[in-house]
């Protein structure tokens, strides 16, 4: 690279940023959010169906 950074600063910033572009890291976590709101959802449905199981066995 032809600039006049020293290189440690080049090096620190692949450390803290990554190798990858912005746009992997935002797709990485939408894919995390709609597995953690996949799990959510199955557990508030286990949840419902569980309800309705003890109230209906009364």
């Amino acid at each position: 690279m032809d600039h006049d950074r020293p290189p440690e600063i080049d090096a620190e910033y692949r450390v803290v940023h990554g190798p990858w572009p912005r746009w992997a890291l935002q797709l990485g976590l939408l894919k995390l959010a709609l597995r953690t709101a996949g799990v959510v959802a199955v557990l508030v449905l286990v949840a419902v169906f569980v309800a309705a199981w003890v109230l209906r066995a009364r």
